[in-house]
């Protein structure tokens, strides 16, 4: 499950954690590569506040928080290059647009057929 979406699964969360999740889902590319330490040196909260966050949304630790939020990163940047194979462009699309998700469409299609060829 997504971080955000354990965020806000979590109902009784404290002023400090919801300062806390508001900094993590603000600033995730720089979350990913910071310890525990850097982040509540960041956010001015206590390493055990932070580790009591995570583990208030399901988490072991911080290592699993930050491990769910490159795969989060990972599955955004996917989504954004993502075209419907069956319906790539919309009525609402105009030529510029259109040209460009069949581009998109066609690059991929060739790295698909590419990655399935034995070498």
């Amino acid at each position: 499950m997504q971080i955000e979406k354990r965020i806000h699964k979590c109902s009784h969360l404290t002023p400090v954690e919801n300062e806390i999740a508001y900094y993590i889902l603000s600033h995730k590319d720089e979350v990913i590569n910071y310890s525990i330490q850097e982040l509540s040196e960041q956010i001015h909260v206590s390493k055990s506040a932070i580790h009591r966050f995570c583990k208030k949304i399901d988490f072991k630790g911080f290592n699993e928080l930050k491990i769910q939020l490159t795969n989060d990163i990972s599955a955004d940047i996917y989504k954004e290059h993502d075209i419907d194979i069956n319906y790539p462009f919309t009525l609402q699309d105009n030529p510029i647009e259109i040209a460009t998700k069949l581009l998109e469409l066609y690059e991929k299609t060739i790295q698909d057929t590419l990655s399935c060829l034995d070498k």
